[in-house]
């Protein structure tokens, strides 16, 4: 279902994970532990698969931010400083952050978008937000 062994591996050892630590899920009287067993790995591949389409939709729309949507600059070398600046974000911290400001959504948007919680993508913001500043002061000092 995965295509990739590493992702199928991690995919058995989180259903088996969560089997551990919630032993009351199986039930002798609804079937084997081997069929048990084979539904949970099967319905946590399912989840996987969903949250890397969920993620690579998210990293397609970042990547594919229209050139009008950056902030426009007077001067040409700071509208390229800025886009270094965001580029050099980590994914999780630039996705939330072009999200609100050049695809004007809300938090509570974003974190639906992204299936992440709303105070993760505050903080993401505020964190990308602040190293952007910081980027921006220290080339600007240069």
């Amino acid at each position: 279902m995965l295509h990739a062994r590493e992702e199928a591996e991690d995919c058995v050892h989180d259903a088996l994970l969560r089997v551990w630590k919630n032993p009351s899920a199986y039930s002798r009287e609804r079937g084997t532990l081997r069929s048990f067993l084979a539904v949970c790995v099967r319905n946590a591949a399912i989840s996987r698969i969903r949250a890397l389409q969920t993620r690579a939709g998210a990293e397609r729309r970042v990547t594919i931010e229209p050139e009008e949507a950056f902030v426009e600059f007077p001067d040409v070398i700071e509208q390229g400083r800025l886009r270094s600046a965001i580029a050099t974000l980590p994914l999780d911290q630039r996705e939330p952050l072009l999200l609100a400001y050049y695809g004007h959504r809300t938090h509570s948007e974003i974190a639906d978008a992204l299936a992440t919680p709303l105070g993760t993508i505050k903080s993401r913001i505020a964190q990308a937000v602040r190293k952007l500043g910081t980027v921006m002061q220290t080339e600007q000092a240069i």
